[in-house]
């Protein structure tokens, strides 16, 4: 009914949105303020956002694109906790099809603005699950929805140029299809069609950043996942994760982005006073800052956050800012729980149980006590530290 509506609208001559259904979407509160929920890993208040604007907008796709992108986001910054969770992918996948039901009447339609804005939409969840579905090694899915996404897309900018939010999808595309190793290449080659091209792909994403409407944001967190897994160049990660520090500086997970190359760059006491922050900020609930850890931590690298080379740079961190710590708050707990952690999962066992038994004189934090007693009995592994960075109870 809602695009019947939408489209009995678009063929009459009368614009469905004023200004266009990215315009709306773009300068609407309830989707700003979503944003800034997301990055916070405040889920709900994130969701509550989104439906409020759909709501209100039901024939407007960006608001089912905001739903199902804010779904793909915490899937990937938190993967450890939601995988395999059939209901969530569920509901990823009712958002990404409600997003093309709303595209479709606009991408019929004769006029430019909401035929494009109805191609970007259409074109950009469609390869967000195509995404998910590589990601997960169903590669027929993937091609059948990238092959899609693919085609949306470039008509948007065949259409409309200067349309620079489908340059972040066509640029994603790209640059997989170049760097992506073995049968995921190969899947990435059947969405795109071609080789590849890297530094093309960058550029892309780059000019999405810099011009793009409302992908610019995603498009700079995608970015910033390309220079620090997959090029290690944290130089040029530096620059993105600080601009969105300062548009987003509530967040802890760019925080803690923006932190950690703090002291790859050399800069240890801006990198200890970064972190501080973070802690500080979300101090006074307990409950969330237990709750934000995963996201905060793992984000960036999902399953391989515990990686050997990962620990490692946890364990020089620590060493070098737990000892600056002299007074027994519960800032050096929470240090010192992890550093007892780390110790653990990477095999130095006898200074790993000298942490936990440090917690006993310490003030509590995130059950810092319950599980440094459970850590002392018997060593930690990686899916006891996962649940400790859910916030869940030894």
């Amino acid at each position: 009914m809602r695009s019947l509506l939408a489209f009995a609208l678009l063929v009459s001559g009368t614009p469905a949105m004023a200004g266009g259904a990215m315009e709306q979407a773009t300068n609407h509160p309830n989707l700003k303020a979503g944003l800034i929920h997301l990055y916070n890993l405040d889920y709900d208040k994130t969701q509550e956002s989104a439906l409020s604007f759909r709501r209100q907008y039901p024939a407007n796709p960006f608001g089912h694109l905001f739903l199902a992108g804010a779904a793909w986001w915490r899937y990937t910054t938190e993967s450890e906790q939601l995988r395999p969770d059939t209901d969530f992918l569920d509901r990823f996948d009712d958002y990404v099809d409600a997003t093309v039901d709303a595209a479709k009447p606009l991408i019929r339609s004769k006029d430019k603005v909401a035929k494009t804005d109805g191609l970007f939409t259409a074109g950009m969840v469609l390869g967000l699950r195509g995404q998910m579905k590589l990601t997960n090694g169903k590669f027929f899915g993937a091609y059948r929805d990238g092959k899609k996404a693919m085609k949306y897309l470039r008509k948007c900018v065949k259409i409309n140029p200067q349309y620079d939010d489908a340059l972040m999808g066509l640029g994603i595309f790209d640059y997989q299809v170049a760097v992506l190793p073995g049968i995921l290449k190969f899947g990435a080659k059947l969405l795109f069609r071609g080789t590849g091209n890297a530094a093309r792909g960058i550029r892309r994403i780059r000019s999405s950043i810099s011009k793009g409407r409302f992908a610019n944001n995603q498009a700079a967190a995608f970015l910033l996942t390309i220079f620090m897994v997959n090029e290690h160049d944290y130089t040029q990660a530096y620059d993105v994760v600080n601009d969105l520090h300062i548009k987003f500086p509530e967040s802890p997970y760019y925080g803690f982005m923006h932190a950690a190359l703090l002291h790859r760059s050399e800069t240890p006491a801006e990198s200890r006073t970064a972190m501080r922050a973070i802690f500080d900020r979300h101090q006074a609930e307990p409950h969330l800052l237990a709750s934000k850890q995963l996201g905060t931590i793992c984000g960036q690298f999902g399953p391989d956050c515990l990686d050997r080379n990962y620990l490692q740079a946890a364990d020089a961190w620590l060493n070098e800012s737990l000892p600056l710590e002299k007074d027994p708050s519960e800032y050096k707990a929470l240090l010192t729980l992890y550093r007892g952690v780390v110790r653990d999962l990477l095999g130095k066992r006898r200074e790993a149980i000298a942490d936990y038994n440090a917690l006993v004189k310490l003030p509590e934090i995130v059950s810092s006590r319950a599980w440094g007693k459970r850590c002392s009995v018997k060593a930690c592994k990686k899916k006891d530290a996962i649940r400790l960075l859910r916030g869940e109870r030894p």
